[in-house]
């Protein structure tokens, strides 16, 4: 009775150990990690109309890499806060550092690129789980969470669904404004994210496999950017 009662424990510890090892990290995972529906989850599925871009000519060019568009006048060169990947630029009150607006255009994928550095996984866990689903760009990381963002994951899912999940999540809660998406048709391939108070227009446009970004702002109490107007300035936008 004794041995077949030492073989019992026996099984059942080196049981419960087996399910600490299956389900334990995921069980932290699900706990530390999942996000709660944010403003992502708001943003995402407020799809308003098409936009119909209708290409025009600039009245005074600038030249982006090997892009063209409107230059705006009065905007300052913004030196510190540019990089090899982007150039930013601001509207200053009179002569003060007082910012009215601002824009930053870039090349590549700025959404792509947050989610990869995110402190969720290291960076190679977070390009594979990426490289898992297809997704490689600002594009196919907006479809992707407008299919899965309401996916559950639980204890039985597999870890790296569960981190996957965790990943997009999390970025399209804290890094989405609040707002709504409007899709470019026409003469530009694209569309812009704009917040619920209309001071953020995040503008992503493809052209062949090149990608390109324009974030436009207004400082509080400030309407320089309007809808109308970002959309006369990317109106500009030639391709060379």
């Amino acid at each position: 009775m004794k041995e077949n009662k030492f073989v019992l424990n026996t099984i059942v510890i080196v049981a419960a150990f087996i399910l600490i090892q299956l389900f334990g990290y995921k069980i932290a995972l699900l706990l530390l990690n999942s996000p709660d529906e944010g403003n992502g989850y708001k943003t995402l599925f407020n799809i308003k109309d098409e936009i119909k871009i209708e290409s025009k000519n600039a009245s005074n060019p600038k030249t982006y890499l090997d892009m063209e568009y409107e230059e705006l006048e009065g905007f300052t060169y913004g030196e510190s806060q540019s990089t090899k990947l982007n150039n930013s630029y601001y509207l200053y009150k009179d002569d003060t550092q007082t910012v009215l607006a601002g824009y930053k255009v870039g090349s590549g994928y700025n959404y792509y690129d947050d989610i990869i550095k995110s402190s969720i996984n290291d960076k190679e866990t977070n390009v594979k789980l990426l490289e898992k689903v297809n997704v490689y760009n600002n594009f196919e990381v907006i479809k992707y969470l407008q299919k899965h963002y309401k996916d559950k994951v639980s204890i039985f899912s597999n870890t790296n669904d569960v981190k996957l999940h965790n990943l997009m999540n999390t970025y399209a809660n804290k890094k989405i404004e609040e707002g709504e998406i409007r899709y470019l048709k026409g003469d530009l391939e694209g569309f812009i994210i704009i917040n619920k108070t209309n001071t953020i227009f995040q503008v992503n446009i493809k052209n062949n496999d090149k990608y390109y970004y324009f974030d436009f702002f207004n400082s509080t109490d400030n309407e320089y950017f309007t809808l109308d107007k970002v959309i006369s300035i990317i109106s500009t936008i030639k391709f060379k």
